[in-house]
C-alpha cells in the first residue's frame, strides 16, 4: 500500500536512521519504516520493501566547462559581459555544507558577490554538524516559501542535501526550482568519510570523533559523517526517484581535482592542508579529488558539468581563511577569486 507521507519525509528518516537500528518519527506510516530499515541493512527489511525505480540511462552529461572558463575569464577580467536581467528574477538560495558554520567567511565572498549584481541571495541557516534530517525540510521550506524561483546552489555536503531534496521534492516544488547547482557534492559519499568512522575499530573512532566535536562545542559531526560515507550513500541514492529529462536540464555539478604529485609546488603553496587528505583518497580509489571528494562522486549522469582543474575542495567557497584553517595551510588560489567564480557560475547558468 502506498504511504500517503510525502516521500521527502521518507528521505528525511533515511537521512537521520542510525547505521545499526532504525530510528523513525512516529508520524511516518509502517511502510515508510520498512523502507527505512531496508536502507540502514536492518533485519526488519527483509520482506514488504518496494523496490525502487530504476532510472533510464541518462544520455551523456552536457560539458559546460569551456563556456564557464570563458565567462570567468571575462569577469575576471572585466569585460562588459552580459545582462544579468534574468538572474534578478529569482531567489539564490545557498545550502552550506559540512561544519560551515563554524568556518569564518564561508560563503562570504559568494553571496557579497551575488548581492552586489543585484540578486536576491540568501544563506540558509541549517545545521551543518549533523541533522541532515531537519536540513532537506529547511531546504524545501524555503524553496516553498520563496515569492518567485529559486535557483539552488549546495556546495559539498550542502550540495547532497539539495540533491536529495529535490529527487524527493514534490511535482509543484521542483518546478519552482529553476536551476540546481551542486558544487563539489559527494553524492556517492567520501573515502574520508568512511575512513573516519568506518572500517576497523568504527566504534573507537566515532567515540573519538565525538568527544572532539564535544570539547570543540560542535553538533552530531558522527552522524554528519555517517551520511557522507559511500554505504549510506549507496543506501540513500539507491531509494530516490530518477531524475527525469527536465530534471536533468536544469541540474549543473561542479567537480575540481588538484594533482599534489604532478604539481607540488602548486600543492605547496595553496593546497598544503588538503593533500594529506588527496593522498589519501588516491590511495582508497585511485581517482584523483579536490581533498574530500573523490572526482567521480560529484557528478550526475545526463546533468550539465562543469570540470575545473587545480582547484581543492574551499578554493570555490573560502576566500580569506584565518585561524585554524590559515594555520593548517589553507590559502585562497590567486587565479580563482570566489566572487569571480560566483558570478561565472551564475552566468553559465543562464545559457541555452
Amino acid at each position: 500500500m502506498r504511504s500517503s507521507i510525502p516521500f521527502v519525509l521518507l528521505v528525511a528518516a533515511v537521512h537521520s536512521a542510525a547505521a545499526q537500528s532504525v530510528s523513525i518519527q512516529p508520524s511516518l506510516s509502517a511502510g515508510a519504516e520498512r523502507i527505512a530499515a531496508a536502507l540502514t541493512g536492518s533485519p526488519a527489511s527483509a520482506a514488504g520493501v518496494p523496490t525502487p525505480v530504476q532510472a533510464v540511462p541518462a544520455a551523456p552529461s552536457r560539458d559546460l566547462t569551456n563556456a564557464f572558463l570563458a565567462l570567468h575569464h571575462g569577469v575576471k577580467s572585466k569585460s562588459r559581459l552580459g545582462s544579468l536581467e534574468k538572474a534578478q528574477s529569482y531567489r539564490y538560495l545557498l545550502v552550506p555544507g559540512f561544519l560551515g558554520n563554524h568556518i569564518e567567511d564561508y560563503l562570504g565572498e559568494t553571496k557579497k558577490r551575488l548581492s552586489a549584481l543585484g540578486l536576491d541571495a540568501r544563506i540558509l541557516s541549517i545545521d551543518t554538524d549533523g541533522d541532515g534530517a531537519g536540513n532537506l525540510l529547511k531546504i524545501g521550506r524555503a524553496v516553498e516559501e520563496s515569492p518567485t524561483p529559486v535557483v539552488l546552489i549546495g556546495h559539498s555536503r550542502g550540495g547532497m542535501h539539495s540533491h536529495d531534496w529535490y529527487r524527493a521534492a514534490s511535482p509543484a516544488l521542483k518546478a519552482k526550482v529553476v536551476k540546481l547547482a551542486l558544487v563539489q557534492a559527494p553524492l556517492q559519499g567520501s573515502p574520508i568519510a568512511d575512513i573516519k568512522i568506518d572500517g576497523r575499530f568504527a566504534q573507537i573512532k566515532r567515540w573519538k570523533v565525538a568527544k572532539i566535536s564535544t570539547w570543540l562545542g560542535w553538533g552530531d559531526v558522527p552522524g554528519a559523517l555517517e551520511e557522507l560515507t559511500s554505504r549510506r550513500r549507496a543506501a540513500v541514492m539507491a531509494s530516490l526517484p530518477p531524475l527525469t529529462a527536465d530534471d536533468l536540464a536544469k541540474t549543473y555539478t561542479v567537480t575540481t581535482t588538484f594533482d599534489p604529485v604532478r604539481e607540488p609546488l602548486k600543492a605547496w603553496r595553496y593546497h598544503r592542508d588538503m593533500k594529506p587528505l588527496w593522498l589519501i583518497i588516491k590511495a582508497a580509489t585511485g581517482e584523483k579529488s579536490d581533498g574530500l571528494v573523490a572526482e567521480s562522486s560529484s557528478k550526475v549522469p545526463g546533468a550539465r558539468s562543469i570540470q575545473l582543474d587545480d582547484l581543492d575542495h574551499e578554493d570555490t567557497v573560502l576566500q580569506n581563511p584565518a585561524g585554524l584553517k590559515k594555520t593548517g595551510g589553507s590559502a585562497p588560489h590567486p587565479g580563482f577569486h570566489v566572487g569571480d567564480v560566483t558570478e561565472a557560475l551564475v552566468r553559465t547558468l543562464l545559457l541555452p
